[in-house]
């Protein structure tokens, strides 16, 4: 983990995001893995829980969960600046790709070749996301509540089409009023 700031240089976050950007294919969520495993395992630049916090709060709040946790990333290294280049490091290769892309696409975009590959390319984008929820999954689901939560939470979103921010909400209050509840019931043991 990098504990000086200044150990790692704006170029270098710049880079890193700019590569996770240009190789990822799939949006915000298929990052998230390679966001893991640069953030996490190659460079150590935080840890494997701070990351998965990183990621739920870039879930609960509005924009694309890989920019958010992008400039989360950033920030953790060099404050307010380090998030924007970050940022920026992540969309830009998009911003490149789609702008080139929109040129050529209405008169490719009814080849067969070309159907074949973006249904190819929704696949693996799916075995990105399964992939990034494992190891997540491994991280958050430490007991019965955490279990729970999470089975409560998919169920409400794919049974019954919750909206995502409602879902995280109420997350997040089950959290607190579990967390007082335990308290409640500590105080009372020590009452005895």
């Amino acid at each position: 983990m990098a504990d000086n700031k200044k150990a790692v240089s704006y170029g270098r976050i710049f880079w890193e995001f700019f590569k996770i950007g240009l190789f990822t294919f799939g949006g915000g969520m298929a990052m998230l893995p390679v966001i893991e495993r640069v953030a996490v395992e190659e460079k150590h630049w935080i840890d494997q829980a701070e990351l998965l916090d990183c990621f739920s709060l870039s879930q609960a709040i509005p924009g694309v969960i890989a920019v958010s946790s992008s400039s989360y990333v950033g920030r953790r290294l060099r404050g307010l600046p380090g998030a924007a280049v970050a940022a920026v490091g992540v969309i830009t290769p998009s911003l490149l790709v789609i702008s080139v892309l929109a040129m050529f696409l209405q008169s490719i975009g009814d080849e067969p070749h070309v159907a074949g590959a973006f249904r190819a390319i929704k696949a693996s984008v799916c075995g990105l996301i399964v992939t990034s929820c494992i190891r997540l999954g491994k991280e958050a689901l430490k007991d019965a509540f955490s279990w729970i939560v999470g089975i409560a939470a998919f169920a409400a979103v794919i049974v019954f089409d919750v909206s995502a921010v409602l879902v995280v909400l109420a997350g997040a209050l089950a959290g607190i009023l579990i967390l007082l509840a335990k308290k409640k019931a500590g105080e009372r043991r020590e009452d005895r």
